[in-house]
């Protein structure tokens, strides 16, 4: 049953001024209602915005991670998360080192930390990557006169796409496991909701669901950045 409109961050307009507000409208009319009619859209942004609360009650890093076959919407879920923080660039590529995400996750404390493709990130790599992420630390380096380097610590609501599991990542290396504590604190949730629509529920109001990705896509390229500022003051 699709949502009421207006009902997904209807506390974010608290502390808009008036420069802001024109702005946090249209972003709330064409991101956050549209998406927010769809059970993954709407859990999407919600943890987008969770992001500033695991501080206030004593949270550690977390989310989850969507999987399923590709074009199905998964990175059009991410981009409206994104867009509650900032434009597209919001959204990083799990292309990287376990050094190079570490140093994304250092970067984005206290806010959403949103990674596309897990297919992208070297299987050997996987699991240390994703126990790194999750737990919040990385890794023990020393200066060259043997003291231990500021170590790099986060806190971060993790959102992540990709074709398949954590799990199913991780053991492409033969004999590699995932670590518990990594799968319980980012969850596998699939991308498909097996109506038709991929990762939405219903085709939207012109009845082509492409037209509707499309335009919430568009939208939150052009309208971000506004939503979750409002929500912390």
């Amino acid at each position: 049953m699709a949502r009421k409109p207006g009902s997904l961050l209807t506390l974010g307009r608290v502390g808009v001024d008036n420069g802001q507000q024109e702005a946090f409208e249209e972003w709330r009319q064409t991101v956050s209602v549209p998406a927010g009619e769809h059970a993954l859209g709407a859990l999407a942004i919600s943890a987008a915005l969770a992001a500033p609360l695991l501080h206030l009650s004593g949270q550690e890093s977390g989310g989850i991670h969507f999987f399923g076959n590709s074009s199905t919407g998964k990175t059009t879920l991410l981009r409206c998360a994104a867009s509650v923080w900032g434009d597209a660039g919001f959204v990083h590529s799990w292309r990287a080192t376990a050094n190079g995400l570490e140093g994304i996750a250092n970067r984005t404390n206290d806010m959403a930390l949103i990674l596309d493709e897990l297919g992208q990130v070297d299987s050997k790599e996987a699991a240390s990557a994703v126990y790194m992420l999750a737990t919040g630390v990385g890794k023990i380096r020393m200066n060259r006169n043997a003291t231990v380097k500021d170590i790099k610590t986060w806190r971060a609501s993790i959102l992540s796409s990709g074709e398949m599991t954590i799990e199913s990542k991780i053991q492409q290396v033969r004999g590699a496991t995932a670590f518990t504590g990594a799968t319980l604190r980012l969850l596998n949730v699939a991308g498909d909701r097996e109506r038709g629509f991929g990762a939405f529920d219903h085709a939207g109001p012109t009845g082509d669901a492409g037209d509707m990705v499309k335009e919430i896509a568009a939208a939150a390229s052009r309208y971000y950045g506004v939503a979750g500022p409002a929500f912390v003051r």
